[in-house]
């Protein structure tokens, strides 16, 4: 006899990692009918008031976030801002107001990867929680990050980067995350490895639809819809011109003479290509004796060779 009770929602999480693909995979896990995806990526309820205490500077910043969620929700606004902060259940729980018949409800945050806490606050409101992780060979995830930055900061090098990171003054957060062993072992403390997903960039980014239809098995959806993995999804642009940028950058001189209707295009021809950007070999070792610990543990966490990780 076939019950007339529905199946229970699955909720789950993409929990990181930061510069691993994380962002792509949401817009792709959201086009399946059947997955309802927060609006709002990064609403990072779980770890708001952990994001808050970990640098106080950047509160003012964190605030406006969360009033940009408040007002989108209160329809002050037609638009999802594209970055937002829910610091209160009400606004976290209103983000997912529009979920209809969807079988799987989930978001993505990816500082709830490295907050202590999160794993505990996740667990207290849903014990029955599944996680989505993507891991990317920390060194190269680490690169990356630097790619992001040289927009701000255009003549730094990756080596000082790597020493600005490691520096013990608030500003390790990018490389504690790729400590995979250490919140792997976090967040198994609350939750059974059964309810985790974990896949590795590399397959991710040789086969999206591969790994996609892995995880739609997972959430209990059909594995076999179609979507489209095409895009490219938050791909780092660099200045073409590093120099000519950090001069700019100091005085925001350059928009100020070029005609709004022009910008656009100027931009387009402003950006380089991030393949011009290759991390030396020096470095690569530096970061791989940095992790070398960390990625044997994770390989056996996980019960993958993680060994070209190593090289």
């Amino acid at each position: 006899m076939i019950s007339d009770t529905p199946a229970p929602k699955v909720r789950f999480f993409v929990a990181g990692v930061a510069k691993a693909g994380t962002t792509a995979l949401c817009e792709f896990l959201g086009q399946h009918p059947q997955v309802f995806m927060c609006p709002i990526k990064e609403p990072t309820f779980f770890a708001a008031r952990e994001l808050m205490s970990f640098d106080a500077r950047s509160n003012p910043w964190i605030e406006t976030r969360a009033r940009d969620v408040k007002r989108w929700l209160a329809r002050e606004t037609a638009l999802a801002p594209r970055h937002g902060l829910a610091l209160e259940w009400g606004d976290y729980d209103a983000l997912f107001r529009d979920v209809r018949e969807q079988r799987a409800i989930g978001e993505g945050s990816v500082s709830y990867w490295w907050a202590p806490g999160a794993p505990a606050a996740i667990r207290a409101k849903f014990p029955d929680a599944r996680f989505v992780v993507m891991l990317r060979n920390p060194a190269d995830r680490l690169f990356s990050d630097y790619l992001a930055m040289r927009w701000a900061h255009p003549l730094r090098t990756f080596a000082e980067h790597i020493a600005l990171k490691l520096r013990d003054d608030g500003s390790g957060m990018m490389t504690d995350a790729g400590n995979y062993a250490t919140h792997l072992e976090r967040f198994f403390t609350h939750f059974p490895r059964e309810q985790f997903s974990i896949h590795c960039y590399e397959d991710f980014s040789a086969n999206p639809r591969s790994v996609c239809r892995e995880i739609f098995a997972f959430l209990d959806v059909d594995p076999d819809r179609a979507i489209d993995v095409s895009l490219r999804i938050n791909a780092p642009q660099l200045p073409r011109w590093p120099r000519l940028h950090a001069a700019l950058h100091k005085t925001n001189a350059m928009w100020k003479w070029v005609p709004s209707r022009w910008r656009e295009c100027v931009r387009g021809a402003y950006r380089g290509s991030r393949s011009q950007e290759i991390m030396s070999a020096a470095d690569r070792r530096v970061l791989v004796e940095h992790y070398r610990d960390q990625i044997q543990r994770t390989a056996k966490l996980i019960d993958r060779d993680l060994s070209v990780w190593l090289r």
